[in-house]
């Protein structure tokens, strides 16, 4: 369990940035606030508009004295759950006037009325801080730092040479001990470096010529033997298996091993049971000698349960390593002895990280390019440093480098938490849902959204909140980073994992589960009547499971109209037949439904007026698409790869918006005209 202060340190400066898009979403409602009120003499109240602007510009001021006193004080902790609450049932009304184009009087009077309560609760709101005491925000606080495009060198493998020579020359050995299957384990507490170093074994150009096949599998901390078996089929065949019997499965890999010098990574395991490793172990019994097993875990139990196993205990880097990597990541190529004021701050931040390469990485990374020591010091002297830290696996170097990114990156990294831990994400479908989600901030009107939202993703990269997975292709969070963004996010994004439901369903406004082929409709029935305001729901697979069964009617009492909804992935069920319902949905804008086993989309989806993202790739009985589908003029994103469409119509060129096309792997063999007319086309 994480200690409520790790969540109080962090929450307020999410609330923050909701407030940013609110301002931005006021500002389109006053622009169509003349075509909402001209009906029949209904009016919408233009005095509560601007009562919730004022009350919202007043709560607004006092943000950074609450972000600090609720870290100690669990009144005003409250205090700030509410004023988040409350901000995005704001930001859902304003959104909902935006897009109604023909409204009628009693929608109106609809918004007048949740005007009215919105306004009431905000005025409420307003008159605790004064009781609270809150002061109002001097500024000072945040680090400014210019966007960056480019990958900082993943450069502490270079600071373990000893640790990779020792671990090196047991890999190349042909023997050892008499072990068949030698296991070497790399201990270690989290943020440590041991996937880094697991990473560097693996790809070593030695390791590469010695093994004629490797394989690596993310575990997590459920041990499933079937699934982590299946993966490492997966990994080591590089494709997907449709088998659900362990021994079948099994026997499979057997032969896939049979006479093969292999080795398999184990990362992050945390199974105890000696009886799921014994299992575990039989069908990797037959590769020749010279085959190994890496495993990587934070715990010495796990490694006396594979009993034989040679236990490498990764240390805490050295004083002269710990600098040499905080110097890369914070001066880049300048000589950190140029500035003597800064270095002997730098010193001391290093000192504070305790030999944590992470840790060093992160904080480096947060203050590269800053030259003023008074920013320095900020993060040195940082409250955050002294929160209570006995029941948290959260790194306050974490904490720090969270509570200084910029505002507009924080509800971007607080959505993150709904990736489970050890997810890959690809980088264009993350910045697609912020897009949705509205996250992703556009200044300069002459540069496309996505490309902001591009901005902002090598900008968490650049900060080593992100980092690239095994398969280089996609990225992951290092669970430390993924523990910070659930708690940063609070109850309003909710991971569904374990059949355990939130304690308040009816704050969740984003929902991320972890579906199973064997769930029953009942599984989210805590949710039914208590979350018209969800805006996200990403159901996801384990590594090794198939799709789930799609139920419409539990979809429908999940999502009933109207719905908030604006991201919505089905591309985890099993679909043969598209849920009417979702063309309902007007303010959806993000639809992932690849791989259904569709063949038509009605017409209807030509009704989703918001829609910016679709995507249809490997529908492969899909072969015609919808008429209606070019009225998608919001539409930015259309991937339809892998299905066997035949043709486009010329009436593609009524999707002005489109930036990204993929016909890839279909039956297209000729373009019409219309896509010439296409001007904003960027990927084709």
């Amino acid at each position: 369990m994480v200690t409520e202060a790790v969540v109080l340190a962090v929450g307020g400066a999410f609330l923050s940035s909701t407030l940013n898009v609110l301002f931005d979403r006021l500002a389109t409602v006053q622009a169509l606030k003349p075509m909402i009120s001209l009906f029949r003499g209904t009016k919408l109240r233009d005095d509560l508009l601007q009562k919730m602007e004022i009350l919202l510009l007043t709560v607004e001021k006092v943000f950074g004295d609450a972000e600090e006193k609720q870290i100690l004080n669990p009144s005003v902790k409250k205090w700030v759950d509410k004023l988040k609450d409350a901000a995005y049932d704001a930001e859902d009304l304003l959104d909902a006037m935006a897009i109604e184009d023909q409204v009628q009087e009693e929608q109106v009077k609809d918004f007048n009325t949740r005007l009215d309560k919105i306004v009431l609760k905000l005025q409420l709101i307003a008159e605790e801080k004064d009781i609270l005491n809150l002061k109002e925000d001097q500024g000072g606080k945040s680090i400014p730092r210019l966007p960056t495009t480019s990958l900082v060198d993943e450069s502490e493998v270079c600071l373990r040479n000893n640790d990779k020579k020792h671990i090196l020359d047991i890999l190349l050995s042909d023997g050892l001990n008499g072990q068949k299957i030698p296991v070497i384990t790399i201990v270690g507490m989290g943020g440590i470096g041991k996937t880094t170093l697991a990473q560097f074994l693996y790809n070593d150009d030695r390791v590469k010529n010695y093994f004629n096949l490797r394989a690596w599998v993310y575990v997590s901390e459920e041990f499933d033997v079937f699934k982590v078996t299946k993966t490492i089929y997966e990994s080591a065949t590089l494709s997907s298996s449709d088998i659900n019997d362990l021994n079948v499965l099994q026997v499979t890999l057997e032969r896939t091993l049979m006479g093969r010098k292999f080795l398999l990574v184990l990362d992050n395991v945390w199974n105890e049971s000696y009886r799921a490793w014994d299992l575990l172990l039989r069908p990797l019994q037959v590769g020749v000698p010279g085959s190994k097993i890496i495993v990587t875990t934070r715990s010495q139990t796990v490694s006396s349960t594979m009993r034989n196993a040679l236990v490498h205990d990764l240390k805490r880097l050295s004083k002269g390593d710990c600098w040499a990597l905080f110097s890369k990541h914070a001066f880049g190529n300048k000589n950190p002895n140029e500035d003597s004021t800064l270095k002997g701050i730098g010193e001391k931040i290093v000192e504070k990280c305790r030999g944590l390469p992470l840790a060093i990485k992160t904080l480096g990374s947060l203050l590269h390019s800053q030259v003023e020591a008074q920013e320095w010091d900020n993060v040195l002297n940082s409250r955050i440093w002294d929160l209570p830290a006995h029941k948290s696996d959260i790194l306050p170097a974490l904490r720090l480098s969270y509570h200084y990114l910029p505002s507009h990156l924080k509800r971007c990294f607080a959505y993150c938490s709904l990736f489970p831990k050890g997810h890959k994400f690809e980088r264009r479908d993350l910045v697609r849902m912020w897009i949705a989600e509205g996250l992703v901030q556009q200044p300069n009107s002459r540069r496309r959204t996505e490309e902001v939202g591009e901005q902002y993703f090598h900008e968490l990269l650049s900060r080593s909140i992100f980092q690239q997975s095994h398969d280089e292709s996609r990225f992951i969070m290092h669970d430390l980073v993924n523990d910070l963004a659930q708690y940063t996010a609070g109850e309003f994004c909710f991971r569904f994992e374990n059949g355990s439901p939130p304690q308040n369903p009816a704050r969740v406004r984003h929902l991320s589960c972890i579906l199973k082929p064997s769930d029953k409709p009942y599984k989210f029935e805590a949710f039914y009547g208590k979350n018209k305001f969800l805006r996200t729901f990403l159901p996801l697979r384990s590594p090794g499971d198939g799709k789930t069964p799609f139920d419409s009617g539990v979809f429908n009492k999940l999502f009933p109209a109207p719905s908030c909804l604006r991201v919505l992935s089905l591309s985890s069920y099993n679909i043969t037949k598209f849920p009417d319902s979702v063309c309902n949905v007007k303010q959806l804008r993000y639809l992932d439904l690849s791989g259904a086993a569709l063949r038509c989309l009605p017409e209807r989806v030509g009704c989703l007026h918001n829609l910016e993202t679709l995507k249809l790739s490997g529908c492969h009985r899909l072969t015609l698409l919808p008429a209606n589908l070019w009225n998608l003029t919001k539409l930015e994103h259309l991937d339809i790869s892998g299905t066997p469409i035949l043709e486009l119509l010329d009436s593609i060129g009524n999707l002005k918006e489109l930036g990204y096309l993929d016909l890839s792997g279909t039956k297209i063999h000729f373009l019409p005209e219309g896509v010439c007319s296409l001007y904003n086309l960027q990927t084709l």
